[in-house]
């Protein structure tokens, strides 16, 4: 007994490695006792060893089932180790037993929120109460709600909850520091230019000195639709990390919004894009499979790859050619590289062959995910935009990879894209692809790539 208190001395002094030696030799004579195992595993999670941690609450309650002394810090355990559906059961448990628990209903919704259901974690954030909750415990349920709101897309909310994190951290440099790149990440996803703009200013006063500032600058100006802000601090930040594919994308997508910018100028900007492209890609080896080789009777499998797939132009266009698609002898496959979902998104995946959620695969997964499905054309519906997988067209992925060649060679032609939907397999001409493919499919990968010279061609061509 005079071991015992004395480990529950040192676990409160805060000397868990002293206590955790003292419970590791009374663990023979004390096993039986579920209050041992509760405090033997606290005294685990203090110290980071998580997984011993869990096994202790597990065993505490298989001697006293439904003990909240261990259900709360198991849950914590489990969430820590990322066993996302074993917490949320342990946390199901705890709230059934008390509705009242704030913290349960934190850390429930942040399960659902890692589990890609932001709706649901909304939903139990709203029956949480401030009350009662400290200044930590706050912070969670802000940033928690952040991160759900990001995930239904409700940005302007996300932002709104973001600036409350800021405010209620303005005492202290470095937590208002964390707290404003907290604000730029959200901003930035919501695409929100003046935030965005006000943030790195705020940021600056603050004597942060963000690593990719003038790109950030360049974004904000982007989407605040001033072209000329956004092409120069595009350049500043070339200049300064000349090795950035996606600034130098940004560039090129901002040099098509100048009217007074020539053609030498964009082809030298692509030009300098593609040999980077290339370097880079020498440079990086991947899994070379080797690619389907298709016989004539098979039928023809097309990839298609975007992140707007949701209510926007490319799927309104896209939908059309796929369900002409769908009532084809064609295999196609939607590679989708968002989490988004909305009546569109179920439109698509339900018109597809196979649908696959690429966005939280890096280039080198999706490369090897798209050589497995032995694809003979694969499409990127993208370009420079944001989310696209351009730079990954640059590996052979299929035997024709329609992007990657537009791109690189930005030609100017409306019928280089024909060309280039009618290439397939063993680099024979296929005709009956388009045939099959009306005349929107044909205008919308160049319609990404450079937006006013085709409306001018077509204005030109019919008017």
């Amino acid at each position: 007994m005079a071991r015992a208190d004395k480990a529950i001395a040192l676990h409160k002094a805060g000397q868990f490695q002293k206590a955790i030696a003292l419970y590791r030799k009374l663990e023979p004579e004390a096993r039986r006792s579920a209050e041992f195992w509760c405090l033997y595993g606290d005294a685990l999670l203090r110290v980071n060893k998580t997984r011993q941690a869990a096994d202790c609450f597990e065993k505490a309650l298989t001697l006293s089932p439904g003990n909240p002394a261990a259900l709360g810090p198991l849950s914590i355990a489990l969430v820590t180790l990322k066993r996302y559906r074993d917490a949320e059961g342990v946390l199901r448990n705890l709230i059934a037993r008390n509705s009242g628990d704030s913290i349960a209903k934190i850390n429930l919704a942040r399960v659902l929120v890692e589990t890609n259901r932001p709706k649901e974690a909304n939903e139990t954030l709203g029956n949480v109460s401030k009350a009662g909750l400290g200044p930590s415990e706050l912070a969670i349920l802000l940033e928690t709600r952040v991160d759900a709101l990001l995930g239904e897309e409700r940005y302007a909310e996300a932002i709104s909850t973001t600036q409350e994190i800021v405010r209620t951290q303005s005492e202290k440099t470095q937590d208002r520091v964390a707290a404003l790149r907290r604000l730029l990440n959200v901003a930035t996803s919501a695409r929100a230019g003046t935030i965005t703009l006000s943030t790195l200013d705020a940021l600056k006063a603050e004597g942060a000195t963000e690593k990719f500032d003038a790109a950030q600058r360049g974004n904000a100006f982007s989407w605040l639709y001033q072209p000329h802000q956004a092409y120069h601090w595009y350049t500043l930040a070339v200049e300064q990390n000349p090795e950035a594919l996606r600034t130098r994308q940004a560039l090129l997508q901002a040099a098509l919004y100048l009217p007074n910018i020539t053609l030498p100028e964009i082809y030298r900007t692509n030009n300098e894009y593609g040999q980077l492209v290339a370097k880079q890609h020498r440079s990086k080896k991947t899994n070379q499979r080797p690619l389907r080789v298709a016989a004539d009777n098979e039928p023809l499998r097309l990839g298609f790859s975007s992140a707007d797939f949701t209510t926007h132009p490319v799927a309104i266009f896209m939908a059309p050619v796929f369900e002409e698609l769908s009532r084809r002898d064609v295999v196609f496959h939607c590679y989708y590289e968002r989490h988004y979902q909305d009546p569109y998104t179920e439109r698509i995946r339900s018109l597809c062959t196979e649908w696959r959620v690429t966005a939280d695969l890096d280039d080198a997964a999706f490369i090897d995910a798209v050589r497995k499905d032995k694809l003979d054309i694969l499409v990127d519906l993208s370009g420079h935009t944001d989310q696209s997988r351009i730079n990954a067209f640059a590996h052979r992925m299929a035997p024709c990879r329609s992007a990657g060649q537009v791109i690189l060679r930005q030609q100017g032609c409306l019928r280089w894209t024909t060309l280039l939907l009618m290439q397939c397999r063993s680099g024979r001409v296929t005709r009956p692809i388009i045939r099959r493919c009306p005349f929107g499919c044909l205008i919308i990968m160049y319609a990404l790539i450079n937006p006013l010279r085709m409306l001018n061609c077509l204005w030109k061509r019919h008017f």
